[in-house]
């Protein structure tokens, strides 16, 4: 064979193998992406972390009050109707027929303020054990994010009631994932 094949074999072998090593993920390095609350609140619950999540508790009361919670609740008080030839669901799902349980209407309004509840209760759940080394809490600040977190709770699960009227809702939520769901009160 001639030098110049074989050297040619070789430097395509090396960049094969360089390829093949340097698009591998690293098993060493977290996804910083997929960090849950529980993970985080129970670790520390310093001041920075209760900052954290408390004010991550105000950005997720404002995300839930989106258009589809506004148009959906507006419209079945027949406040307003939002006709949208793009988007014809406003209508079908509104006044035309019942909501698709798991969808754009159903689900997609009830689901997002369970997961804020969800959250509040974390913290609600992690605040007996927060401790700050530079600055210890006060029974009062534990009070107060006691408090905080109680409230935009309450908040979540009146907006769940207030779409959905006689039918129920789940409110004792405060349970491990594997329990039995909670009974839907009227």
């Amino acid at each position: 064979m001639k030098p110049s094949f074989l050297r040619g074999a070789l430097l395509a072998a090396t960049a094969v193998t360089v390829l093949v090593t340097a698009c591998k993920d690293s098993t060493g390095v977290p996804d910083q992406n997929a960090i849950s609350s529980v993970d985080v609140l129970t670790k520390s619950l310093d001041r920075a972390t209760l900052q954290m999540a408390t004010t991550g508790l105000i950005n997720r009361d404002r995300g839930n009050l989106d258009i589809r919670f506004l148009t959906f609740t507006q419209t079945m008080q027949r406040d307003i109707y939002r006709i949208d030839d793009a988007e014809p669901r406003f209508i079908t799902q509104t006044l035309g027929g019942a909501p698709d349980p798991s969808g754009f209407l159903g689900g997609g309004v009830w689901t997002q303020f369970y997961s804020a509840v969800r959250t509040a209760n974390t913290l609600i759940d992690s605040l007996p054990t927060a401790s700050d080394a530079t600055q210890p809490y006060s029974a009062a600040e534990i009070s107060a994010a006691k408090g905080f977190a109680r409230t935009f709770k309450a908040l979540d699960l009146y907006r769940v009631v207030e779409t959905r009227d006689s039918l129920g809702a789940p409110i004792d939520v405060d349970i491990p994932v594997d329990a039995k769901p909670a009974d839907i009160r009227c």
